[in-house]
């Protein structure tokens, strides 16, 4: 476990004449930097695995990531230095980062088992974000803001870290997004929904510019919430499983399937308008011992919850409260209670 210096001539992370100490850094050592040390170039992948640690303090220079750099440790980043290059930092254990206000201009990894990993400060990177972790692992601290894809292909845990997608990307993976800090989507670019996704904390859509979501299923555990702060959005299947509230100043559309099928409280947003188009339908289906709920977040205002002629209903055993439905198809609810509702009725 050796400190290995940036020297002031700089040059190719595999050159021994790039460190003071004449020996490229190997697993287990710490990378340092001066104010006086010249630019570092990660020129192979292999280069830096298993570093110790990273700390650009002071680093006045120029990261350029041409390859991948791993690190078993803390990053720290400086704010007068430069990072150019495409290619990801890698992050395999327990760990702190600190960007000091300083975009990074490739993507952040991280993998390894039970791990925590810390934003002490704001980062924001222009690639990719891949949770790729063996086990559910917790990221906790400030935001990250990703221009890139958000690859989520592991749960995370008690997670307080905001992770915000400002750039055009893909928001992929099962892997749940838990704890408090949520997902939000501002950005004027585009936004694809692959597949499945899981959240169990607040989903917020900001701003998009363009959203695709083709084949996808948003799929609600928890405390998973979406808020919708902005007109136009459109999704496809959107899944409940257990107390969720939909949010926000404006209501939203569904392509796909709008389904709970267990015993659960969904909350609409007083004065809202959620729309099942006539590709879509409604699954509502509890039991007789076990309903599903669904009402307005207010006492006095209804929800407006409209089933376009064409979109298929299942629904039962669901307990209707302020919903409103006149814009569209009669839902026929069979054995729920319906209080205050327009435009629902009993069937058999």
């Amino acid at each position: 476990m050796a400190t290995r210096t940036i020297s002031n001539a700089g040059g190719n992370f595999n050159n021994v004449l790039t460190w003071l100490e004449g020996a490229v850094p190997v697993a287990g050592d710490s990378v340092v930097a001066t104010a006086t040390s010249g630019q570092l170039t990660v020129d192979v992948a292999s280069g830096g695995v298993g570093l110790l640690s990273v700390d650009f303090t002071g680093y006045v220079n120029t990261l350029t990531m041409n390859a991948t750099l791993t690190v078993s440790g803390n990053v720290t980043l400086a704010t007068g230095m430069t990072v150019a290059g495409t290619s990801d930092l890698i992050i395999n254990t327990t760990a702190t980062l600190t960007s000091h206000g300083k975009t990074f201009s490739g993507g952040l990894q991280f993998i390894g088992t039970s791990n925590t990993f810390t934003f002490a400060d704001a980062w924001v990177i222009n690639g990719s974000f891949l949770n790729n972790t063996t086990t559910s692992v917790s990221f906790l601290g400030s935001s990250l803001s990703i221009n890139g894809n958000m690859n989520m292909n592991l749960n995370m845990s008690a997670t307080t870290t905001s992770f915000i997608m400002t750039g055009t990307g893909t928001w992929s993976g099962t892997g749940l997004i838990n704890g408090s800090g949520g997902l939000t989507i501002n950005t004027s670019g585009t936004i694809t929904i692959s597949g499945l996704v899981r959240l169990s904390s607040t989903l917020t859509f900001s701003a998009v510019g363009s959203l695709v979501t083709t084949g996808s299923t948003i799929s609600l555990f928890g405390n998973g919430n979406i808020a919708v702060n902005t007109a136009g959005i459109s999704i496809n299947n959107l899944t409940f499983n257990n107390t969720n509230n939909l949010l926000g100043s404006n209501g939203f559309s569904i392509k796909g399937l709008f389904s709970c099928t267990s015993t659960q409280l969904i909350t609409l947003q007083a004065g809202n308008t959620y729309t099942i188009n006539s590709t879509g339908g409604l699954t509502l289906t509890g039991t007789s011992g076990s309903h599903v709920s669904m009402v307005s977040s207010s006492g006095s205002v209804k929800a407006i919850l409209t089933l376009t002629a064409g979109a298929t209903q299942n629904v039962s055993y669901t307990n209707a409260t302020r919903i409103d439905s006149s814009g569209g198809q009669k839902i026929i609810d069979k054995g729920g209670a319906l209080t205050k509702t327009i435009n629902w009725a009993n069937g058999i």
